[in-house]
């Protein structure tokens, strides 16, 4: 085999290989948990650090209308919640995308709905068939403590 056949060989191999170990390494990221929901990718962190990536063009419903307007690419609960303003990357996004919650749920909350429960953090299902997830902190009485939560429709 000729050099040049050999280093192709060798190239086309580095390319067949990497995206694989890109996402193999994006899943250990210091044991978060990533998964996703309706138009929103998301990881719970290995500190407790809940972030969402999510569409930066959104609408709501005004007189039966969708009228968009715009908003922060990330949401953090870290443990209050606030905008992220990466408008680059997508830290909370792996590469290919995230698996689904239900893919990934571990729990049930006190309802018997899919939960997913890491590093001191949950997040669950709406009690209605409203689409969307609550993240935060459990509270002792089962809701959740105060300030400390995200709710995505």
């Amino acid at each position: 085999m000729s050099t040049i056949a050999k280093l192709s060989a060798g190239f086309a191999a580095l390319i067949a290989v990497a995206p694989v170990t890109l996402v193999a390494t994006a899943h250990a990221d210091d044991d978060a948990v990533f998964f996703s929901k309706d138009n929103y990718n998301c990881a719970i962190l290995a500190n407790g650090t809940i972030g969402c990536d999510r569409p930066v063009l959104t609408t709501f419903a005004f007189s039966g209308l969708p009228v968009p307007y715009p908003q922060s690419p990330q949401v953090i609960a870290d443990p209050w919640v606030h905008d992220g303003f990466d408008y680059i990357g997508k830290p909370y996004t792996l590469p290919g995308g995230n698996p689904s919650f239900e893919q990934v749920a571990n729990s049930t909350d006190r309802d018997g709905r899919a939960a997913l429960a890491h590093a001191g953090r949950v997040c669950g299902l709406p009690s209605s068939a409203k689409s969307g997830f609550t993240c935060g902190t459990p509270s002792d009485d089962g809701g959740w403590e105060s300030g400390q939560f995200v709710v995505l429709r």
